[in-house]
């Protein structure tokens, strides 16, 4: 399964994944949809992982009016890290790379935005837990807060983030003892 993250603002949609050149160097690329075509790539970051095999570790993306949020994993350098980056401007602009774990992550992001400067990212941490965290533009991050373990195994799939209306929900798959779906209502909420 190929993950991707997309948004959709003011200006047209826009579409993040991971590029692959032809050193197999896997870069954090987005274009945008607008006047019923498809524009020219542009990078988003230069991880410089270089990945031979097929990484389907890919971005999240959400937006909420011109307000951008992407999440990534990357394991460039042998060092595993999830990345954040905001927009204001529906992605014309974009502000620093925001490590919000270094402590070798599996990834599997998903991020969905509270606010224009704020959202709540979701990711497997080393140990196979399932973490979520509110990251803000301007750099500051809440403590990670755990909501699952155990999910390690590739059967476990990708955590979802979504916002329905005022409302938080994550859903993801629980593989022991038996497979289930779980979900959680309001898996952050302000204090």
């Amino acid at each position: 399964m190929l993950q991707y993250g997309y948004g959709a603002t003011s200006g047209g949609a826009l579409a993040f994944y991971r590029d692959r050149s032809e050193e197999e160097i896997r870069d954090i690329w987005y274009t945008r949809y607008q006047g019923g075509q498809w524009g020219e790539p542009q990078l988003l970051h230069a991880d410089g992982w270089e990945m031979r095999a097929c990484p389907v570790n890919g971005p999240a993306a959400d937006a909420l009016g011109d307000a951008v949020a992407v999440a990534w994993f990357t394991g460039a350098d042998g060092n595993n890290r999830v990345n954040v980056r905001f927009s204001q401007n529906g992605g014309e602009r974009w502000g620093a790379v925001l490590l919000a774990d270094s402590l070798q992550p599996m990834g599997r992001v998903s991020i969905q935005l509270i606010a224009e400067d704020k959202a709540l990212l979701s990711w497997l941490d080393k140990e196979g837990q399932l973490v979520v965290r509110q990251v803000s533009a301007n750099g500051q991050m809440s403590p990670v807060k755990i909501v699952a373990s155990g999910l390690g195994a590739r059967k476990s799939g990708f955590p979802q983030l979504k916002r329905l209306k005022d409302r938080m929900y994550l859903a993801w798959t629980q593989p022991e003892p038996q497979t289930h779906l779980r979900m959680l209502e309001g898996v952050w909420e302000e204090e």
